[in-house]
């Protein structure tokens, strides 16, 4: 039996140079641009095809084969950690710390682990939040603590009025399901990355911990949400020319190349591709951040 796997050797740099691939995805965010590249372009090619719900077929051996099923009926790791990438997106696309902004905390008076409660209260309450602030919109994240009940937490900004016109009796009255926090943001570069989960070496200990609550989501849970007043970076394809244009007043600060094989049990090794992450920041973004934690007022992890 082949016991060919993937093998895969990641290098990350701090400011490295950039290499233009052959393929480019870019996300324009604002004052951060990201760009996730591949070396080869691989043409989407059909290998399976379902037969009913329980099998399905090998097109190239035509073996047939029965599906495994995720009886914890957790989300795919994968896909989630892209959807916490899209947070950070989202985050830079749409907010800078002003004072039309607020960051909001919503947890239950005791443990709540049913996720269509959930998601009915948050529509609840924001239902009531609209009406008497027409002008907010939102940015929603739902967290699990670490014993797997859940919280919500809240960026929002006012697009008419200056200075954000919630106030915290409201909160109380609208949520009325436990405790409500309201604070001012103070480093955007810091809060996005705030809900970045991670098991890396390196990693802080309150990203270690979010990676190993994980297991929490369950399949098909849609983690994050916005209003329609929220713009959701999209990624587009672009040129070397277009990249050097949009990047043009930006400096590289941080880049990750990825060299991945095909290891075959014969000891012979194959390449399959090399694809890149970069992310650069506008040349004055650090004067407009805040080394300080990234909200006002003392931070500690929810549910701790």
């Amino acid at each position: 039996m082949n016991k060919s796997k993937i093998e895969k050797f990641t290098k990350e740099t701090k400011g490295g140079q950039f290499r233009y691939y052959a393929s480019n995805k870019v996300y324009d965010c604002g004052d951060i641009v990201d760009i996730k590249s591949s070396k080869i372009i691989r043409t989407p090619k059909r290998t399976t095809q379902r037969i009913d719900k329980d099998h399905y077929v090998i097109l190239e051996t035509g073996e047939y084969k029965k599906c495994k099923r995720n009886t914890k009926r957790t989300a795919n790791k994968s896909t989630l950690m892209n959807s916490f990438f899209t947070i950070k997106r989202i985050i830079h696309k749409n907010f800078c710390g002003s004072e039309n902004e607020t960051f909001i905390t919503l947890t239950y008076s005791g443990s709540m682990f049913d996720t269509d409660r959930l998601q009915k209260d948050f529509k609840a309450f924001w239902r009531k939040i609209h009406r008497k602030y027409p002008y907010c919109e939102y940015l929603r994240i739902f967290e699990p603590h670490k014993n797997g009940s859940w919280h919500i937490h809240l960026l929002v900004k006012d697009t008419v009025n200056k200075f954000i016109p919630i106030h915290q009796n409201d909160l109380e009255k609208f949520w009325n399901n436990g405790n409500v926090h309201m604070e001012s943001i103070i480093s955007i570069d810091a809060l996005s990355n705030y809900f970045i989960p991670s098991k890396k070496a390196g990693a802080s200990e309150k990203a270690k911990k979010k990676y190993k609550r994980l297991d929490y989501y369950p399949a098909g849970f849609n983690n994050y949400s916005t209003s329609k007043g929220i713009v959701v970076p999209k990624a587009v394809e672009m040129c070397a020319e277009e990249i050097a244009e949009l990047i043009e007043g930006f400096y590289l600060d941080f880049s990750q190349t990825t060299d991945i094989f095909l290891n075959n049990d014969d000891g012979t090794k194959k390449f399959l591709n090399k694809t890149a992450f970069h992310e650069y920041k506008r040349n004055d973004y650090s004067l407009n951040q805040n080394s300080q934690p990234e909200l006002s007022g003392e931070r500690r992890e929810v549910g701790e």
